[in-house]
C-alpha cells in the first residue's frame, strides 16, 4: 500500500485503487447478503470476553446479552460488573453482538477467531440519549460508527483529522463527520480532530466494504492495537456497528 494518498480497503474482500491525492475507485465488488447470522457452531471453541458499558456515562451495564454470530445460541448475559465471556467457533469469522432493553444494539466488526479475544468493549448508547448521540439512527437500517486512532510515532499520522470514508458499491451511503466538539456536521468532507464519523443510508442486513483514506498515511481497521484485523462490517437493522481505523508504519 503506497503512502501518499493511501487507500484502505477493508471490511470485505475486494480490489481498490487510489489515484492522485488519495482518490478511491470502486472496483464494483458486490456486498455479501446475510439472510441469517447463524453459521456452523462446533468445537473447538475460543472465547470473546470483555466489558459492556454505557457510552455516555462509562458505567458497567448489567442485563446485556452478548452473542457471537458463529454461535448465536451460546449467548451470555452480563451481571452487575458488565463482564461477559462467550464461546466462538475457532478458525471462523464472526462478529459479536450486544443487545439490551434500554440501549441500542452494538456490534463489533467481524474478525477471525483463531484464539481467545479478551478486551472486547461494547460502548452502548441509551435509547433515551439516541437523538443526542446518533441522530442518524433508524430502526430499519444499520448504522456504522467509525473512529480514528492516531499513531503517535508516524510523521503526518499523529492526528485524527483529514480522513475520508466511503462504502464501496453504495453511492447512496451518507457519511456524516463529527465536528471538533463531537456534533454531527453534514457539511464536512473529512474527519476533524475528533476523528469520528457515522455512515447511514445502506438498506438491508449486509456486510459491506468501507474505504478510508488519508494522504501520507497507511491505515488498518482493527482492534487490539491492530493485532486483530477487521474482516467485514456487518450492518444489521437497528444496530450500531463500531470500527476503529489505526495508522500503521
Amino acid at each position: 500500500m503506497r503512502a501518499m494518498g493511501a487507500l484502505v480497503c477493508l471490511f470485505g474482500a475486494g480490489a481498490c485503487a487510489a489515484g492522485g491525492g488519495g482518490k478511491a475507485t470502486d472496483a464494483g465488488v458486490a456486498d455479501t447478503a446475510i439472510p441469517a447470522d447463524a453459521s456452523p457452531c462446533a468445537p473447538p471453541f475460543v472465547t470473546a470476553s470483555g466489558l459492556a458499558q454505557d457510552l455516555t456515562t462509562g458505567r458497567a451495564l448489567a442485563g446485556v446479552t452478548a452473542s457471537a454470530s458463529s454461535c448465536p445460541t451460546l449467548s451470555k448475559t452480563t451481571a452487575a460488573d458488565g463482564m461477559f465471556s462467550v464461546q466462538v467457533a475457532q478458525h471462523a469469522a464472526a462478529f459479536v453482538r450486544f443487545d439490551a432493553l434500554d440501549h441500542l444494539s452494538w456490534i463489533i466488526g467481524s474478525v477471525m477467531f483463531d484464539s481467545d479475544f479478551p478486551g472486547v468493549s461494547a460502548l452502548m448508547v441509551p435509547k433515551a440519549q439516541q437523538l443526542n448521540v446518533f441522530p442518524e439512527w433508524t430502526a430499519a437500517q444499520g448504522l456504522l460508527y467509525l473512529e480514528v486512532k492516531p499513531a503517535f510515532n508516524i510523521a503526518g499520522c499523529t492526528t485524527k483529522d483529514g480522513v475520508t470514508f466511503a462504502v464501496m458499491g453504495h453511492p447512496e451511503a451518507v457519511v456524516v463527520y463529527r465536528d471538533a466538539g463531537g456534533a454531527p456536521a453534514p457539511g464536512l468532507t473529512a474527519t476533524t480532530t475528533k476523528g469520528q464519523a457515522v455512515i447511514k443510508g445502506v438498506a438491508g442486513d449486509v456486510d459491506v466494504t468501507v474505504i478510508a483514506a488519508k494522504a501520507g498515511c497507511t491505515g488498518k481497521f482493527g482492534y487490539a492495537a491492530g493485532q486483530v484485523p477487521i474482516l467485514v462490517a456487518p450492518l444489521r437493522a437497528g444496530a450500531v456497528t463500531y470500527q476503529q481505523l489505526l495508522f500503521v508504519p
